[in-house]
């Protein structure tokens, strides 16, 4: 999926499948009985205290009509025996209903910033030296909704740019569980592990003053059938790790109209559009890339990853 790539640069979550075989069940008997019985008791317990603290964030953010936060989002890439780990760096505001601002910048790749900027009448989308502007949508939801991002199997880290906050971060979910309490850069967090069928994905929410989202893991490893064969017919087997940390949290400030402008860069150019369906990628079987990041990603592989 060409969207992907720019999706994951926007920090969206997905999780990994869990395969592998159960052990048999031991024989019955009272001690394991109540062995079970306390276990469940623990998991029903700690599906109510996760369950409690979601509750609280999502009202939290729902309740809340603008925001500022920086992201500093680390990306690791399993490729067989190559391991790529690179860094990415995003500044996000949002003014309810319609106006929001995430610009990114890529620490290893230098030529694939990304920007999305709704100023509340125009929404402007850059990959790199390209952009695009059309009419502003009426909310993120609707942007989410009109374009490629809301099939993303990372969509759910943006849930608190939602209208409600709850029903996003809580739909399609099997099961919360509560791992504790730990720190995250010295901050006490609440760590939440979210399942969603054979995914998951963990969340730290602060537990000290305003209930915000301090960390995001995401791991995914793609089922056998979604691997990208190469041309010669072997199979890339692959892994990805996004771990994202929020900092620099500020509510219900005012926000000027610098905040959603959009200066394009002195060798920007506008286009009608940034995804181009007819080039055929040279690596990987079939077509339908997009053009401007796997060429951006092509040049960097072939200067400092080549083997």
């Amino acid at each position: 999926m060409r969207w992907i790539r720019l999706v994951g640069l926007l920090g969206f979550l997905s999780a990994v499948p869990v395969h592998g075989e159960q052990p048999p069940a031991p024989a019955a008997s009272k001690t394991s009985d109540d062995g079970k019985h306390l276990q469940h008791a623990a998991q029903e317990e700690g599906s109510r205290e996760a369950s409690a603290v979601i509750e609280q964030l999502c009202d939290f953010y729902k309740r809340t009509k603008t925001f500022r936060v920086e992201l500093s989002q680390q990306t690791t890439n399993k490729i067989e025996h190559t391991q790529i780990t690179h860094t990415s760096r995003a500044v996000m505001a949002v003014e309810r209903p319609n106006r929001f601002a995430i610009r990114t910048h890529n620490d290893l790749f230098d030529n694939l910033d990304i920007d999305v900027i709704c100023d509340g009448r125009q929404l402007t989308t850059r990959i790199m030296e390209e952009y695009t502007q059309s009419a502003a949508p009426g909310s993120f939801d609707e942007f989410t909704s009109n374009s490629p991002f809301g099939e993303s199997p990372l969509r759910k880290s943006n849930f608190f740019f939602r209208k409600d906050p709850y029903a996003e971060l809580m739909h399609g979910v099997t099961g919360l569980e509560y791992l504790g309490r730990e720190k995250v850069a010295d901050l006490e967090a609440h760590h939440l592990k979210i399942e969603e069928g054979r995914s998951a994905w963990e969340l730290w929410v602060a537990a000290e003053n305003e209930p915000r989202v301090l960390q995001t893991r995401f791991d995914w490893t793609p089922p056998v059938p979604e691997e990208r064969p190469l041309r010669n017919g072997a199979v890339v087997r692959t892994k990805t790790t996004i771990i994202d940390r929020y900092t620099n949290w500020q509510f219900d400030v005012p926000l000027g109209d610098d905040a959603f402008a959009f200066v394009p860069p002195a060798d920007a150019r506008k286009v009608d559009n940034l995804f181009d369906d007819d080039e055929d990628d040279p690596l990987f079987a079939g077509g339908g890339r997009n053009s401007r990041l796997d060429e951006g990603r092509r040049q960097n592989s072939r200067v400092r990853y080549r083997r």
